[in-house]
C-alpha cells in the first residue's frame, strides 16, 4: 500500500506522468490496445507480431491508430503527434477526429487543474491537408507547433 502511494504522489506531480496516465485511460475507452514506453503512448485498432499497436499509415494492416509523445521542460508539457491514422477500409468514420479529441480534452483539463504549466501539441508532420488547422479552431486554448517537414 506505501508503494502505491508513493507512486501516486510521483504521478500527481509530474504533469508528464500524469498526461500519459490520463491518456492511456481515456484511449482505452476506444481503442482495444494500448501501449505505453517511457513518455510515448501508442494506441491502435491492430496489434503487430511484437504485440504492440501497429501505428504505422502506410501498414498493410490498415489500422485506425494514434502515436504521441508527452515531455516537459520547466512549465511546458508538450504533445507530441507522431502518428493519426484511421483508415477508411476500418469503417470507424471520424476515428481520427475522436482519438485526437481524447488529447484535446485530456489538455484542456489539465491547464485548468494544472495552471503551473503551459501545454501545447506538436505537430511532427503535417499531410493532412486542412485537418490541423480545423483542430486549432475547434480547440483555440491550445498551443498547436508545427515542425518543419
Amino acid at each position: 500500500m506505501i508503494k502505491l502511494k508513493k507512486i501516486l504522489n510521483e504521478v500527481a506531480n509530474n504533469p508528464t506522468a500524469m498526461l500519459i496516465s490520463i491518456l492511456q485511460a481515456e484511449l482505452k475507452k476506444i481503442l482495444p490496445n494500448v501501449y505505453i514506453n517511457k513518455n510515448t503512448i501508442a494506441g491502435s485498432t491492430l496489434l503487430g507480431k511484437d504485440n504492440k499497436p501497429i501505428v504505422r499509415i502506410d501498414s498493410k494492416a490498415k489500422p485506425t491508430a494514434i502515436l504521441a509523445k508527452i515531455d516537459s521542460n520547466s512549465n511546458v508539457v508538450n504533445v507530441t503527434i507522431l502518428a493519426l491514422v484511421n483508415n477508411k477500409e476500418n469503417n470507424l468514420p471520424k476515428y481520427g477526429e475522436k482519438l485526437f479529441e481524447v488529447i484535446a480534452k485530456t489538455i484542456m483539463d489539465q491547464q485548468k487543474q494544472n495552471v503551473n504549466f503551459k501545454y501545447q501539441i506538436t505537430i511532427s508532420h503535417d499531410v493532412s491537408k486542412g485537418f490541423w488547422k480545423y483542430q486549432e479552431t475547434k480547440y483555440p486554448t491550445i498551443s498547436f507547433v508545427y515542425k518543419a517537414s
